[in-house]
């Protein structure tokens, strides 16, 4: 190719660098020095197809950076060239760059780097201060791995085979820091056992996601307000991670046993309900005071309406107690397998070969349970009176129904069902 130099427009030190970078690195096929967790072939340069070029995402923008300054400032290594690939691609995983100006932040941070690219490990085991703010965590954290590295070289073969493993990518802190979060390597052997027990690429390892025992014995330490949770990677990666639980991770990781602790909510004290709901939906969370209930929901927000009972489990309702009778038979859409928890706000039921729907009126709490009828189509209808035989106009008058208090029992509940059965034989109900 023929360059041409243009005075005072481009300066000849960007030709003079730009040609001895592609000098050093054509004697490397740089993708074969990428993690394991990558796992397409990086384009880290544009390409051509047959659908026009290719667009460089901003992790890959970080890499080709990182790749550039590396042969910018010397010649292709093996080895050095491993360790700055290997630190670069933890840093680039572990940097919030969900925006240009994020991105920016961790490529001044490669570049920052970069002049100590050929001995990356020393310069980071030597504990520098460095300027950019970027993924601060994960470069403490690269800090404290390059520090064991060059006090122990065997530890090398060991950290990167954590680092890879799972959905970690390069993130392994939780196996190296204390309860406080201080570096303590003391109790690594054992983290390392148990987190392969735990773990796997899709989240939790099938004995510990059985019963949900992992995510319910860490959501019975934790208070996990309105945050989503489940088996997934993403889940257990955030919270291996996040640092107000870092106490919690360290016990857990260290313990011979995994275990719910027994004061705990008792929706996370139960066996089946979170093992059955994430098999409907892989995150759930919990919304407080959602028509004076808690409820753990697949919505983010409080519906008026929500769109499908599958999607909420009303934890907190006196419902969940009155309908879980002998002579009562709840349709199954609704019921969470081996528990007294249902799927949704409005529960149809049969009771003496009659059907009856409890509703939750989503505009003022009220909770009343209507006798029901199907209709030509078959499906289920709100069966009402006879307005002739009636003088009230109310909704109470209107349909075959009653108001479910607070203090109503499972005995009066019944008897309340029956009263409706009978005011039906007695009164002509308008289908």
């Amino acid at each position: 190719s023929y360059y041409c130099y243009v005075p005072n427009e481009i300066p000849l030190s960007l030709f003079k660098s730009l040609k001895n970078t592609l000098s050093n690195l054509s004697d490397c096929d740089i993708c074969n020095f990428f993690p394991k967790w990558v796992e397409t072939k990086f384009q880290y340069i544009p390409q051509y197809t047959a659908k026009g070029i290719t667009v460089l995402g901003q992790k890959e923008r970080i890499i080709f950076l990182a790749v550039s300054r590396y042969f910018e400032i010397d010649k292709f290594e093996k080895e050095s060239f491993e360790k700055w690939m290997r630190v670069v691609w933890n840093l680039a995983e572990n940097a919030n760059i969900n925006s240009i100006p994020s991105m920016i932040s961790t490529m001044r941070l490669i570049d920052e780097l970069s002049p100590h690219s050929h001995n990356i490990y020393s310069f980071l085991s030597s504990n520098p201060k460095i300027k950019s703010d970027a993924a601060k965590e994960q470069v403490q954290e690269e800090i404290a791995k390059a520090q064991k590295i060059i006090e122990d070289c065997t530890w090398e073969k060991t950290i990167i085979e954590a680092e890879k493993f799972a959905f970690f990518k390069g993130a392994i802190r939780f196996l190296f820091t204390d309860g406080e979060g201080n570096t303590d390597w003391n109790d690594f052997s054992k983290k390392w056992e148990n987190t392969q027990l735990y773990f796997n690429k899709e989240g939790v390892n099938d004995p510990y996601k059985k019963s949900a025992i992992l995510l319910r014995a860490l959501l019975s330490r934790i208070d996990i307000s309105e945050d989503w949770f489940g088996n997934t990677p993403e889940f257990w990666r955030d919270n291996l991670l996040y640092d107000s639980y870092k106490s919690v991770i360290h016990d857990l990781l260290l313990a011979k046993e995994i275990e719910v602790k027994k004061d705990s909510d008792p929706w996370i004290n139960s066996n089946h309900l979170l093992s059955t709901i994430l098999k409907e939906y892989n995150g759930w969370h919990i919304l407080q005071d959602w028509r004076g209930y808690s409820v753990l929901t697949r919505y983010s927000r409080r519906e008026q309406n929500p769109r499908s009972s599958k999607e909420i489990v009303v934890l907190n309702y006196s419902r969940n107690k009155l309908l879980h009778q002998n002579s009562i038979v709840i349709n199954d859409n609704h019921i969470i397998d081996k528990t007294k928890y249902l799927y949704g706000w409005d529960i149809n039921f049969q009771y003496k070969e009659n059907d009856f729907q409890w509703f939750g009126n989503p505009n003022d709490q009220e909770l009343d349970v209507y006798l029901m009828y199907k209709n030509k189509e078959g499906h289920l209808d709100y069966l009402k009176r006879n307005k002739k035989l009636h003088n009230e106009k109310t909704d109470n008058m209107e349909y075959f129904c009653f108001r479910v208090e607070s203090n109503t029992t499972k005995d009066s509940f019944l008897k309340k069902l029956d009263d409706l059965i009978s005011q039906r034989g007695k009164d002509k109900p308008k289908a």
